[in-house]
Parts: C-alpha cells; sequence; structure tokens
C-alpha cells in the first residue's frame, strides 16, 4: 500500500508539475507543487522508518535464534571428529579396565573414561542469556534510533531546500540563512564510533560483551 500511495503521489506532484510549466514559462516551482513534493517527501521518510523498524525487529529475532540455538552431536561439520574422539577414548577406557581388573578391582566400581557433549556454550546458563540479551536489544535499538535520525537529518536538508525556493523576500531568506543548522543544534558529543555502521550482531562468538 504504501508503494502504491508513493506511486500515486509522485504521479499527482509530476502533474502539477506539467500544468505549472504551462502557466509559468520560467518553470519556476509553484506554492501548490512544494506542498506536494513535501507531502511525498514526507511519505518516503515515513516508508524509511518502517523499513528501519522491520529490520530492527529481524535483528532482535536473530540474536533470539542465536540465543536459543543447540548443536547436534553428530552434525555433519564434526560428526567425524567426534567419532574419532569416541573411538580413542574408547579404547583408553579399555586400558583403564584391564589395569582395573589386573588390581582386582570389580568392574562395578571401577573408574571410566567417557566423553560428553555440550551442545551449547555460554547461553546455557540462564543468567548469561539474559546479560546477552539486553546486550543485543540496546545495541540494535541504538542502531535503530541512528538509522532514524539519519533518515531526518536527509529530509530536514532537502525540506530546507525546498523551503528556500518558496521565500520572496530578502527577510525570509535571511532569516533561513541565519537559523542554526542541524550540526549547530546537537550538543557537542564526541561518539566513539558510528551504530549504525557496525557488523551484524553476533552473540554466542565465547567473547566477552
Amino acid at each position: 500500500m504504501s508503494n502504491d500511495r508513493t506511486a500515486s503521489d509522485a504521479t499527482d506532484a509530476s502533474g502539477v508539475i506539467a500544468q505549472a510549466g504551462d502557466r509559468h514559462p520560467d518553470n519556476r516551482m509553484t506554492a501548490a507543487e512544494r506542498i506536494e513534493l513535501g507531502k511525498l517527501i514526507r511519505l518516503r521518510v515515513k516508508v524509511a522508518k518502517d523499513h528501519v523498524e522491520q529490520l530492527q525487529a529481524r535483528l532482535i529475532a536473530d540474536s533470539e535464534a542465536q540465543l536459543a540455538a543447540r548443536f547436534d552431536r553428530y552434525h555433519e561439520s564434526w560428526a567425524q571428529a567426534v567419532q574419532e574422539a569416541e573411538t580413542a577414548v574408547k579404547q583408553a577406557d579399555a586400558q583403564i579396565a584391564e589395569r582395573c581388573r589386573e588390581l582386582g578391582v570389580p568392574e562395578t566400581f571401577r573408574p571410566r573414561l567417557t566423553t560428553y557433549w555440550i551442545d551449547r556454550g555460554e547461553n546455557e546458563f540462564a543468567n548469561r542469556r539474559a546479560e546477552l540479551r539486553r546486550k543485543a536489544y540496546a545495541e540494535v535499538e541504538a542502531r535503530a534510533r541512528a538509522a532514524k535520525v539519519q533518515i531526518d537529518r536527509q529530509a530536514a536538508e532537502v525540506l530546507t531546500q525546498l523551503t528556500a525556493g518558496a521565500l520572496g523576500s530578502d527577510e525570509a531568506r535571511v532569516f533561513l540563512t541565519s537559523m542554526p543548522t542541524i550540526d549547530a543544534l546537537m550538543p557537542a558529543l564526541e561518539f566513539a564510533e558510528d551504530l549504525s555502521a557496525k557488523a551484524p550482531l553476533r552473540l554466542v562468538s565465547g567473547g566477552q560483551p
């Protein structure tokens, strides 16, 4: 529906521009055209932000999948290594059993050597999963906020250009140029890194949060 509306708005705006061209030999944009283009810009901002939220939900779902992941003992990626380890341990256990018989240790009491498969990493523990989940959600939220700020920033620049062309008086143009820029309005903060450019989330990596 958003794409249909975008196409419709774009068509309407194009029609207005075409009509204005007949009325204005200098092809200057009319007030009606500026209004329609402003509507289209705001619509595209909404669509872009909806897309950010969709990606945000996908990242959260991916992090949850990582936290819940379990790995089969005989998965094809490591089945051969597991089988080789089991064979080696079985042989070593047979040697231990033989030595216990020589020492008179009953079979039911003798020590045993076995293999044990742990199908998860640090996400095996509920408290650790909770920590990793909080970390993932916070990072995803930060990325989404950064993306939305960038969208608003670009939209503001385009709308400013659109508005500048509509100003007819010198006083209005001077006022526009004297307005503080977006950078000037932002507090002077230094960010360690650009969250919007970070690599995809990888939670179960064995690293520190």
